[in-house]
């Protein structure tokens, strides 16, 4: 009796560190290469989505977050969370209120190059000048090739509630 009260609160509390704290993700693709390759592991925090949700800021520039662009409702939005829907992995390039365009792939960020010495190459495209709408980003791969990666150059800005990760560790 004792050892099944003890797997019952084990198993209860991996299920809370899984849901509000951290998981565990695996790459699929090419899009953040060279940065993350097909096969890495990744440790991802999940209170992030939980603060988001509460109004708080928690997302910078530069920050590597797994996302469902299509989560735009808040049901979608808890399955993406839940590890059911489509997830991606991506960059945040871009904040509420930027101003951003791209020329022959030089990013602009509020009128200044936005250094990327992650990148390998920076592809050719080019976007006319945006404003990061209120609660949404400017996500994008670091693969630049032509159809390495779909992001937020196709999509356009994402909801910060379609985010339901943060990349803390590659391991």
């Amino acid at each position: 009796m004792k050892w099944s009260k003890v797997f019952v609160i084990a198993l209860a509390l991996s299920l809370g560190l899984y849901l509000f704290v951290f998981s565990f993700a695996r790459v699929e693709g090419n899009s953040m290469s060279p940065h993350l390759e097909t096969g890495d592991w990744l440790l991802l925090s999940r209170y992030e989505w939980w603060l988001s949700l509460m109004g708080q800021q928690v997302y910078r520039r530069g920050d590597i977050v797994a996302l469902d662009p299509q989560a735009k409702t808040f049901w979608t939005q808890s399955r993406a969370f839940l590890g059911f829907g489509q997830g991606t992995i991506k960059r945040i390039i871009a904040l509420e209120g930027d101003h951003l365009r791209i020329e022959h792939g030089k990013i602009y960020l509020n009128a200044e190059v936005l250094a990327e010495p992650y990148l390998v190459s920076m592809g050719n495209f080019n976007l006319a000048e945006i404003i990061i709408p209120k609660g949404e980003v400017f996500v994008i791969g670091d693969n630049r090739q032509p159809a390495a990666s779909r992001d937020s150059r196709q999509f356009g800005p994402v909801p910060v509630q379609t985010m339901f990760a943060k990349l803390r560790i590659k391991l």
